[in-house]
């Protein structure tokens, strides 16, 4: 409940935020010369978004506790088959905390060479992270759905196995729109802007629908996965 509850409180402090620096970049300033566009750059740093900035890190980083917490238990609690996810997990932490120390500086924005170079580096990491503990997790997932399928018979359903349960448990949603983010951001593309605002969300979004399955007894415990691998 406590985590649950940081992350609604996180991810809603943080859309307000985002709201609030949208109101201000194309309503109350519309005529700030150069344009919304000039008037993000100018202002990035104005402590409204980067509360915003803070609070969407922060949460990916309680996503990112969760999803290893779930994948160290899909393998069995092995502790080497933390060393790729850990590491990882590091260095976003590293690199996230020099980003918010960079756009923190007064005039600073995401475009500058520095920041720009943290961002997407933060982000890459992030996705990488992501995108690893996915297919590990969808990989076990598969191989103990066609192992049971096998020695059951082809018939054979189980809650925990599902395409839906792969692709709540394995955080796939947050892999897929982080990937469209980190692209359309190294392209430049104005696409980012409605993509990050997703992603934020998602990410608070996604490890709720791993608890709330496991809350309803749907998900994936030390206590299925013994008795599907047993048998």
């Amino acid at each position: 409940i406590a985590y649950i509850s940081i992350h609604f409180v996180f991810a809603t402090i943080a859309f307000a935020c985002n709201v609030r620096f949208n109101e201000m970049m194309f309503v109350t300033n519309r005529d700030f010369p150069g344009g919304p566009n000039a008037f993000f750059v100018e202002y990035q740093a104005d402590w409204i978004n980067y509360v915003g900035y803070i609070l969407y890190i922060c949460t990916a980083w309680l996503q990112d506790l969760l999803l290893i917490w779930r994948y160290f238990i899909f393998w069995e609690r092995k502790f080497y088959m933390l060393a790729i996810p850990v590491p990882l997990f590091i260095v976003s932490f590293i690199m996230g905390t020099m980003l918010l120390a960079q756009i923190g500086q007064p005039g600073a924005n995401v475009w500058q060479s520095v920041s720009f170079n943290l961002f997407t580096t933060f982000w890459a990491v992030e996705i990488s992270t992501t995108i690893f503990i996915t297919a590990m997790i969808v990989g076990r997932l598969v191989y103990m759905r066609s192992r049971l399928k096998r020695i059951m018979g082809s018939s054979y359903q189980s809650p925990y196995l599902t395409v839906a349960a792969m692709l709540i448990e394995s955080g796939l949603m947050f892999s897929a729109g982080g990937l469209v983010f980190v692209i359309s951001y190294a392209y430049n593309s104005a696409f980012q802007n409605m993509v990050l605002n997703a992603v934020g969300q998602i990410q608070s979004i996604a490890p709720v629908l791993i608890i709330l399955r496991v809350a309803q007894g749907r998900g994936i415990t030390k206590q299925t996965l013994q008795a599907a691998t047993a048998t």
